[in-house]
């Protein structure tokens, strides 16, 4: 079985935008008669849940595993999303700034470099590279370990190099470097794959002259396993809305839109039971007490994507809120894919761009013009059609160039093209 190195900052149990995708793809791959040979940041102890798509992959972790024990959830959430983890002493507590230590994700690099160099000598058979970025460190490095190894790569780039997505991300680059590494990777001659069509065309208009059409292939991200079984109806109307890195004035926007539509008519009589999944659960907290729709609203945050799918299960229909920044136009949150894969009606409120795009061809909800009454209307719209039983007519579906079948069809040609004869 041919091998390929996987360089994965972002890679289970993590949240990080990338990480499902990395795992899926790895996962995947054995069939295809590759094994991934992973270099992943810590694992968390105890584990989170089993992975058995692990099978096949060898994974070696740049560190010793975390000690996540006695972690409450909501804090264990935050941190797999690159938020600091929490000090158990008294000190910690009170000067956490002073007894904080660095984050898995931002140390990674300073140990990818050497395992990955040992790996190569031990495993022997290795035959090229995938590499996931941002963050930056990753695609420097395979870059690095190219031209040392004499080895091809494929670049797998989810966003922009570095976008703001967390602190632990961050590479400390310049922007101009940065730019400069961008073009390093779409004129290095290797293929280049991106999750969306938004994507490509930010690269081919910000490097215009550098990069062209054929360099760079869409491979969207897919759902490997999904939870089984059917939710039932319930007497009450159950919308999950997960909220997709939108700033604090978005959220409280958001929120004063939930209280618009619980304050409205519902014309029968029933209450809505509405589930909002989001990281940033202190304010979150606030706004629900601040438009006083505390009983109405369960404010949830997911550690795992085998939560999120869960949560998703249970609902009547999946709502995702996405930012404002440039990279949430870029891309499809990976729980609204999955989402789409359990056949929810889904529907995405924030800024135009892929993630609305991957809804509308899902058959999801939508309405035209936006503005600021949008959320409340959308909402209304959906709670008309869960009340005449409608809603679930959508027969919603994921798109036929998202089917797992195609994707890793095209994912392994294009590997195959990659390695040498």
């Amino acid at each position: 079985m041919k091998k390929l190195l996987f360089l994965a900052a972002n890679y289970p149990p993590y949240m990080i935008d990338g990480a499902a995708r990395a795992f899926s793809i790895a996962s995947t791959l054995p069939a295809h008669g590759w094994q991934p040979v992973v270099i992943a940041p810590p694992d968390l102890c105890p584990p989170l849940e089993a992975k058995g798509g692990e099978r096949g992959q060898v994974i070696r972790r740049t560190a010793g595993a975390v000690d996540a024990a006695g972690l409450e959830h909501d804090a264990l959430a935050s941190f797999l999303r690159g938020g600091k983890m929490p000090g158990r002493s008294v000190a910690a507590r009170v000067l956490p700034r002073l007894f904080s230590q660095p984050h898995p994700l931002s140390t990674w690099k300073k140990e990818a470099g050497r395992l990955a160099d040992e790996l190569i000598q031990a495993e022997g058979g290795i035959e090229g590279i995938y590499v996931q970025g941002p963050p930056a460190a990753p695609v420097k490095l395979a870059l690095d370990l190219s031209k040392k190894h004499s080895l091809p790569v494929l670049f797998d780039l989810t966003a922009p190099l570095d976008p703001p997505l967390n602190p632990s991300a961050a590479s400390g680059m310049k922007p101009a470097d940065l730019q400069g590494l961008e073009e390093r990777v779409l004129t290095s001659g290797f293929p280049v794959i991106t999750p969306t069509r938004a994507l490509k065309e930010h690269f081919l208009k910000k490097h215009i002259g550098r990069a062209a059409h054929n360099d760079i292939s869409i491979i969207p991200d897919i759902v490997l396993s999904l939870p089984s079984g059917s939710s039932a109806r319930g007497v009450a109307f159950r919308p999950v809305i997960f909220l997709d890195t939108i700033e604090p004035d978005a959220m409280r926007f958001f929120f004063s839109s939930l209280a618009a539509f619980l304050q409205g008519p519902l014309a029968d009589g029933r209450l809505a039971s509405i589930v909002v999944v989001t990281p940033e659960m202190d304010l979150a907290a606030k706004l629900v007490g601040k438009f006083r729709i505390k009983e109405a609203v369960e404010l949830r945050s997911s550690a795992t994507a085998a939560e999120e799918a869960e949560l998703a299960l249970g609902a009547d229909v999946v709502g995702v809120v996405c930012g404002s920044a440039e990279h949430c136009r870029l891309r499809v949150p990976e729980v609204l894919v999955t989402a789409v894969g359990l056949r929810k009606p889904v529907f995405v409120l924030g800024t135009d761009g892929a993630a609305k795009q991957f809804a509308l061809e899902s058959n999801g909800m939508d309405l035209s013009g936006g503005g600021e009454s949008a959320p409340r209307e959308l909402l209304q719209a959906c709670y008309e059609r869960w009340r005449e039983g409608t809603l679930s007519a959508s027969n919603t579906a994921m798109p036929a160039r998202c089917q797992p079948e195609r994707v890793f069809g095209d994912l392994a040609r294009i590997i195959a093209f990659m390695l040498p004869v």
